[in-house]
C-alpha cells in the first residue's frame, strides 16, 4: 500500500508540475524531443521498430490477442473438457 501511495504521490506532483508549465521539466521535455528526431530518422532501424510496435498495437490486434488468450485460459480452467 506504500508503494502504491508513493506512486500516486508522485504522479500527482508531476501532473502538476506539467498543469503549471515548470520552465526546467518543459525545457526538458523540449530537450528530449528533439534529441528523438534526431535519432529516429524516416528509414532508421529504429523508426522501422517504432512501426512495428504501432501496427501490434492497433486495438483490433490487441482485441484478437485478449480473445485468444481468454480460450486458453478457458480451456485450462475447465481442463481442456470444454464448458461444463
Amino acid at each position: 500500500m506504500f508503494a502504491t501511495l508513493t506512486g500516486s504521490a508522485g504522479f500527482a506532483v508531476l501532473l502538476v508540475l506539467v498543469a503549471v508549465q515548470w520552465s526546467p521539466l518543459v525545457g526538458m521535455d523540449r530537450s528530449v524531443a528533439t534529441w528523438w528526431t534526431t535519432v529516429v530518422t524516416p528509414g532508421s532501424g529504429l523508426a522501422d521498430f517504432f512501426v512495428v510496435v504501432q501496427a501490434i498495437s492497433q486495438p483490433w490486434v490487441l482485441r484478437a490477442a485478449s480473445v485468444v488468450v481468454a480460450a486458453f485460459v478457458i480451456r485450462a480452467v475447465t481442463g481442456g473438457s470444454g464448458c461444463g
